[in-house]
């Protein structure tokens, strides 16, 4: 059995040691949020203008296939902003690397039938057939573009939440 001046420096040991281990977890915790906090800050940019990028483009993607009559120019109009967010995404956001491939892969498959749709359209306005099954092909491609986007915004909003 102990005396009692041993229990009592025991007790004022655990007593000191459990203070300063929650003090360094409460340092370590506050400094691993802080920086996390800090991390979105710096990222709030990027992702704001990432997210700004997707509604211009899905914005003139939209406009094009609600008219049958192709758009002179859109792939033209929407080369920029797309090589701009390939740049944010693969350089400030490559945790996203599985919905940016998958939205780009989309985003090409688009701009390819659309060509296609464009060229066909040159060459004989007047074949219905035609120019239906290529706007179909590209309606689909369409919703598939809307699924991808979505699935891109929604992980850039869960980064800043």
């Amino acid at each position: 059995m102990l005396d009692q001046n041993t229990t009592t420096v025991l007790t004022a040991l655990i007593t000191v040691g459990g203070t300063l281990g929650g003090v360094i977890l409460g340092v370590v915790l506050t400094n691993r949020y802080a920086s996390t906090q800090e991390k979105i800050k710096r990222m709030q940019p990027v992702i704001e203008e990432t997210y700004t990028l997707l509604i211009t483009i899905h914005k003139h993607l939209s406009y094009c296939i609600r008219k049958e009559a192709p758009r002179e120019g859109l792939l033209q109009e929407i080369r920029d902003p797309m090589d701009r967010l390939m740049v944010l995404l693969n350089l400030y956001l490559p945790s996203l690397k599985q919905q940016t491939n998958d939205y780009f892969k989309n985003l090409l498959e688009l701009g390819t039938a659309y060509a296609g749709y464009c060229d066909l359209w040159e060459i004989d306005a007047d074949d219905d057939w035609g120019l239906k099954e290529e706007f179909t092909k590209i309606q689909q491609l369409m919703e598939t573009s809307l699924k991808r986007d979505k699935a891109l915004r929604q992980a850039l909003e869960n980064l800043v939440k």
